[in-house]
Order: structure tokens, then sequence, then C-alpha cells
């Protein structure tokens, strides 16, 4: 697994600085940052890594955007028409939201995607993508639609006991 000090050390070797220097941005200490740059150097995951940054292209902004002068008022888009967004009618006072169904991940009785497997169908998917970051993204989804289901307070387990007794 590619982590955060190996991808520090595998920019910090793309950047030009040598194994050593790469290993003391990568956070390793001074007396191992000589064999730490070597051992990494040579790490598959690593090498993975810098082949694959190597290959993607960088796109760049003729005109860099602070310069770039603001859209005229009449290039904005227009706002939409009203006859092209539905709207409930007495036919069919309640419409449903639409729903884009993605395939391979599964959804829940509300219609939203299961964030936990939709990550990981992400994950597998995009390899490019940070694993760490894809994993604290679906962790803090997950508290919205994963309830904990804790012990019952005082008050609720007596409303509880209320209703079974009555």
């Amino acid at each position: 697994m590619l982590t955060t000090q190996k991808r520090k050390f595998a920019l910090a070797l793309m950047s030009g600085k040598n194994k050593t220097a790469s290993a003391l941005a990568a956070g390793y200490s001074a007396k191992t940052a000589r064999v730490k740059g070597s051992q990494l150097a040579k790490d598959p995951e690593v090498l993975a890594f810098i082949a694959r940054k190597q290959c993607e292209t960088v796109e760049v902004d003729e005109v860099p955007v602070y310069r770039q002068k603001k859209s005229e008022p009449e290039d904005k888009p227009r706002r939409r028409e009203a006859a092209a967004i539905p709207q409930p009618d007495e036919t069919n006072p309640e419409m449903p939201p639409p729903v884009v169904i993605s395939p391979g991940i599964e959804y829940m009785e509300d219609g939203l995607p299961d964030p936990v497997k939709a990550m990981g169908r992400l994950l597998v998917e995009n390899i490019n993508t940070d694993p760490r970051l894809a994993l604290d993204a679906a962790y803090k989804l997950a508290q919205f639609t994963h309830h904990k289901k804790g012990d019952a307070g005082k008050k609720s387990a007596k409303g509880d006991a209320a209703k079974k007794a009555a």
C-alpha cells in the first residue's frame, strides 16, 4: 500500500531531489534517510506511483485565471425557462426526485446509494484515488446513513416499559 510517506518521497524524488533529500522531505529521520531513500527508490509501489504521475498530462492555461477578464453579462446563460422544468400538477401532486442509477452500486431504501459500497466501488475502478482519502470520505458519509444502534436512555426505557405494561 502506498503510504503518505512513500507518496511524499516519490513526489520529492520527481521534483529533482536525490534519494536522501527525498527521504528527509518525506519525514524520515536524518540517521535513516540514506538507507530509507535507497529502499524506497526500489519499492515497486513507489515506482508504479512515479510511472502513473509521469503519464498524467497537465493542462496549463495560456492566461492565468487572475488576469482573465470577467465575462460580460450578455455571455451569461439565461435562466431556465419555466416550461423546461416539470412542475407537479393536479394529476401528479408528488413528483419523486429523479434518481440516477449507477451500475454496480447498491441503493438503500430511501433511494440514496450506500456510501460505503459506493466508495469501495470507486476505489476498485479508480486506482489513482488516494485510498486514505476515499476511506475517510466513506466514513464521513456512512455516519449520515448508517446510524449507531446504541442502548436506549432511561427515559425511553421507561416509556417502552410503560407501553408494554399497558
